[in-house]
């Protein structure tokens, strides 16, 4: 039996405040990546099934989604996502 997640779909425009370091910045762009594009691509996959019930079991807790991403130079990017509300 399929269990259907309740957690809304995320949509660039609801990202109401994007911060980024400097470093953070510098790597995106040197790995050929915009903020834009690694935003796109996080909410892609928060946006998928799995995506979506995390996102939804830690608002629950009141807890932050984390992620950390490694770059094609090697370099790691951290994303922290809290949510809204």
């Amino acid at each position: 039996m399929s269990t259907a997640v309740s957690a809304p779909r995320l949509e660039i425009r609801d990202l109401a405040q994007v911060a980024i370091t400097l470093g953070a910045l510098v790597s995106l762009v040197g790995a050929g990546w915009s903020p834009r594009r690694f935003a796109l691509r996080w909410i892609a996959v928060a946006n998928s099934p799995d995506g979506a019930a995390m996102r939804e079991e830690l608002h629950a807790l009141g807890l932050r989604v984390g992620a950390v991403y490694l770059l094609s130079d090697g370099r790691k990017v951290w994303l922290i996502a809290e949510a809204d509300g």
